[in-house]
């Protein structure tokens, strides 16, 4: 009878070494991840979970590497948990951890969402773009997997986010858009992303330029809506500049620039002046069709102003009223009109 109770002790050791060489107890060394990984790929699927198993006891961050490549070449959404469960770990190698977003990525599993979106606030800023680069390339998300990357601290995250939302092309983002332009937590070059994407998003994001136009006080932001919107062939957008020059935003002149021969050639209305010198200034002019020209002055303070820009090489004469004005007292001009005549 001893020697029958060793026997069946004997068999029981023999089937738990068979179970666990059958399951990821079994591959303890790259030889033992690329046979489990060419077994995966011909269709023996048990491989797979081999591998995903490995990845819990696997101790060294080169190996456990590897296992995690050879999932990204299989392809099997089953590794999206053991996968996401990695990159949430902030003790893993950090080699490991920020390989594994791209590989969720390249796996497609949408369930790696959500986690993908969190990971835009870790603490390692090279997580987080890894998680960032993770969620562009899985082409169609929701807006909301960007959110987290738009009150990131990181202002490289922030960035990408808008430029992500905007690839949608989602009439439905702009009013998260407008919001987030307005937040305090925003960085200078979102924002400028936002006025970017909202351009592009038709005449309902023109009409959120126009508001922040008239809210915001920054006057380089303000600038850049100004010329996304004077770049955009909707009518709309000559019309919101029309109105927006009729109000607080203009300084009341009307200029119109002549030919020889009193050929008219490009009038509008002066928005804003900006002295560089006592010889030296420049002004935005909106036109009637809604563009916006830079003009600039160039002369001594003595010496009659000169005008240059893109319609005509070259210089021309300023004059107001028939007289010609020296620099600072044109500025000082708030009324009236401006023939601009060679």
């Amino acid at each position: 009878m001893p020697s029958f109770h060793r026997l069946l002790a004997a068999l029981g050791y023999l089937a738990l070494f068979l179970t666990l060489a059958a399951c990821g107890g079994s591959i303890r060394s790259v030889t033992d991840v690329d046979h489990a990984k060419n077994k995966a790929l011909i269709g023996q699927r048990e491989y797979v979970f081999d591998l995903i198993e490995a990845l819990d006891y696997a101790d060294d961050p080169a190996l456990k590497l590897v296992i995690v490549n050879a999932l990204d070449e299989i392809g099997d959404p089953a590794a999206t948990t053991a996968l996401v469960k990695i990159m949430k770990d902030q003790e893993e190698d950090p080699t490991v951890r920020t390989t594994v977003p791209l590989v969720l990525a390249r796996i497609g599993d949408r369930r790696a969402l959500e986690p993908l979106s969190q990971i835009l606030l870790d603490p390692d800023p090279n997580m987080r773009r890894s998680a960032l680069r993770a969620l562009q390339s899985l082409g169609e998300v929701p807006v909301e997997a960007y959110l987290a990357g738009l009150r990131s601290p990181d202002e490289q995250i922030q960035l990408e986010s808008v430029r992500g939302i905007g690839a949608l092309r989602d009439v439905a983002a702009i009013p998260l858009l407008f919001d987030v332009f307005f937040d305090s937590i925003t960085g200078f070059k979102a924002r400028e992303q936002i006025v970017s994407e909202l351009g592009r998003l038709g005449d309902p994001g023109l009409d959120a330029l126009y508001h922040i136009l008239i809210q915001t006080s920054d006057e380089t932001l303000q600038n850049t809506i100004v010329r996304e919107m004077e770049n955009s062939p909707s009518d709309s957008a000559a019309r919101l500049l029309a109105e927006y020059s009729g109000g607080e935003g203009g300084f009341g002149w009307d200029l119109r620039w002549e030919t020889p021969r009193g050929e008219k050639v490009v009038s509008g209305t002066v928005l804003e002046v900006n002295i560089v010198s006592e010889s030296n200034a420049s002004l935005i002019l909106l036109t009637e069709r809604g563009r916006h020209v830079h003009c600039h002055f160039v002369g001594h303070i003595n010496e009659l102003l000169y005008l240059k820009s893109e319609y005509a090489p070259g210089a021309v004469r300023v004059s107001v009223g028939g007289s010609s004005y020296i620099l600072e007292e044109l500025l000082h001009i708030n009324a009236g009109t401006i023939q601009i005549v060679p």
